[in-house]
């Protein structure tokens, strides 16, 4: 289950606070595009966008990208 966007999971995520390591190729160049997006526009505006960028493709993509979702809820 893919919690919700404002969960803090997604902004540690993003934030790579947590080194996780990503099975889902495309989790993982979202995550790596997001990450670039932020530290080139740090406005709470991009952040919340990028997070709900990243919660949308969770949503749209839970069967294949499971394990990591379940590796970012375990790791915060």
């Amino acid at each position: 289950m893919v919690p919700p966007a404002t969960h803090p999971c997604f902004r540690a995520l993003l934030f790579d606070e947590k080194q996780l390591t990503l099975s889902c190729l495309g989790l993982k160049i979202l995550v790596g595009r997001t990450r670039l997006s932020i530290k080139s526009d740090s406005s709470s505006s991009n952040l919340e966008r990028q997070i709900g960028s990243l919660h949308e493709f969770l949503v749209k993509n839970e069967q294949i990208a499971r394990d990591d979702i379940q590796r970012i809820m375990a790791s915060y």
